[in-house]
């Protein structure tokens, strides 16, 4: 007796869903899921499947590479703002293109509000400041931009890694008062501690820099691979990094002075040992939940 078989009909196309050149973010709302797809960028509600928005410079047929929202974005939900509070708020969302060019989105129009061009090659890495007043962009050109998001201009560029920028993170460092002594140093003592902001940058050159991104140089770097370094996350004060080796590098990122007005910033505290034979593609940590996951590349 012959076989049977069911005959399916196609009834629609999702088209593409991600691309697997981009990152990925997730929206604080815990289910809109921000993906670069071609030349687009699309949210994703990741409980129904359907499509929230979409991102498209008309301008552009290169694909995206690398994506970024504001943090205001992804550390509160604009679900849980009144209508009134939306409309005080502004999100945005950037694409840097394998053209090396970068488009910054309105969140709320889904329109373009302009276009950078920098990067000689892809924008391989996009981060946001605290307060989304500066956009930073790392390519596989090797060169870090730093761009004004209010005067929408580049100011300027960091130059000192040897390969392909893999990520770019910003950290705040709590650091002790012109004239406050090791030994007058309270943990618990707000009054006797400053802030400072920096810049954190891994490449394929298996270094890790951190950048004084105001005064335009970098005042560390981070040593001890020896193969490319792919990704980092910052919890607290601690760093964790992977390569393509068995094992995880971990960083404590505090200030100390090793010799007169010298400084290092990081401090190497040990590894991780990992399973994986395959490169690590991602690094996150879940501070509430006090997780580290990797994702390599094995299935």
């Amino acid at each position: 007796m012959p076989k049977t078989y069911l005959r399916y009909k196609n009834e629609r196309t999702f088209n593409t869903i991600s691309s697997g050149t981009s990152n990925i973010v997730l929206a604080s709302n815990g289910h809109s899921v921000i993906v670069g797809a071609n030349e687009m960028i699309i949210v994703w509600n990741a409980f129904t499947g359907a499509q929230e928005k979409k991102f498209i410079n008309e301008e552009k047929t290169f694909p995206i590479n690398s994506i970024a929202v504001s943090k205001n974005l992804t550390q509160q939900s604009e679900v849980m703002l009144t209508e009134e509070e939306q409309n005080m708020q502004h999100f945005l969302v950037a694409g840097g293109y394998s053209d090396g060019s970068i488009s910054i989105f309105d969140f709320k129009t889904t329109q373009v509000e302009t276009t950078f061009h920098g990067h000689n090659s892809e924008v391989t890495s996009l981060i946001f400041n605290h307060d989304d007043s500066l956009l930073v962009s790392g390519g596989k050109d090797t060169f870090i931009i730093v761009w004004d998001i209010v005067s929408q201009t580049g100011m300027f560029k960091l130059s000192g890694h040897k390969g392909e920028i893999t990520n770019l993170k910003f950290h705040t460092f709590r650091l002790p008062l012109p004239g406050v002594t090791r030994d007058e140093e309270d943990e618990d003592d707000d009054s006797k501690y400053t802030t400072q902001t920096l810049l954190l940058s891994s490449s394929k050159d298996s270094l890790i820099k951190v950048w004084d991104h105001e005064k335009q140089f970098c005042v560390d770097t981070l040593t001890g691979f020896s193969y490319e370094v792919w990704d980092f996350d910052i919890c607290d004060n601690l760093l964790v990094a992977g390569s393509i080796d068995n094992e995880l590098k971990i960083w404590k990122l505090e200030q100390k002075e090793v010799k007169p007005r010298i400084y290092s910033y990081a401090t190497y505290t040990g590894t991780l040992p990992r399973t994986g034979k395959e490169r690590v593609m991602g690094v996150a940590y879940h501070s509430d939940a006090n997780l580290l996951a990797v994702h390599s590349g094995e299935r």
